[in-house]
């Protein structure tokens, strides 16, 4: 994230890009300054993981959590940061399994075991989709890549800044 900040204008830069260009590659330019949005992703994790094991009642751990996953799942519906449709919906549809996750927990500490059978089957039903989801997202995303290099007579050079299907 500091290397983001020093360098943020220059970004541009093939130097530069070569060096830490994997950090900011899939990112757009316009919407939101892609260093917030990296911190933001950052602390996320930090309060989901650092902040909440510091809360005694389990509910309570539970509802921060849920409303940090709920916030987080705002914010990549708002912005979209990504370049390619696909890293956001795989990025929305992982947030909302994670922010489900939390609120059948939250559900389960008041319920008996029998009573929870159903949520946690759906819970684990909304993870397999999230899974298969993530697996046809990255042979989309190399299907369209081997387009590109099957191109016909044409040079192919992959842009470090450009992906197979960038939204503007």
């Amino acid at each position: 994230i500091i290397s983001l900040f020093y360098y943020r204008k220059r970004l541009s830069d093939p130097r530069v890009s070569n060096s830490i260009g994997s950090l900011y590659s899939d990112y757009k330019w316009n919407k939101f300054p892609l260093t917030y949005y990296e911190a933001w992703d950052t602390l996320r994790k930090l309060l989901l993981t650092g902040f909440v094991v510091f809360i005694k009642d389990p509910a309570w751990e539970l509802f921060f959590s849920a409303i940090i996953s709920g916030f987080a799942f705002a914010v990549q519906q708002y912005y979209k940061p990504y370049r390619s449709k696909w890293d956001n919906r795989l990025n929305t549809c992982s947030l909302a399994a994670i922010g489900f996750t939390y609120l059948v927990a939250m559900i389960a500490v008041q319920k008996t075991a029998e009573e929870v059978s159903g949520l946690v089957s759906l819970m684990i039903a909304t993870h397999i989709f999230v899974y298969l989801f993530a697996a046809f997202t990255m042979l989309r995303y190399l299907y369209e890549l081997s387009k590109r290099f099957r191109n016909k007579g044409r040079s192919v050079q992959l842009d470090v800044m450009s992906t197979p299907d960038s939204e503007n």
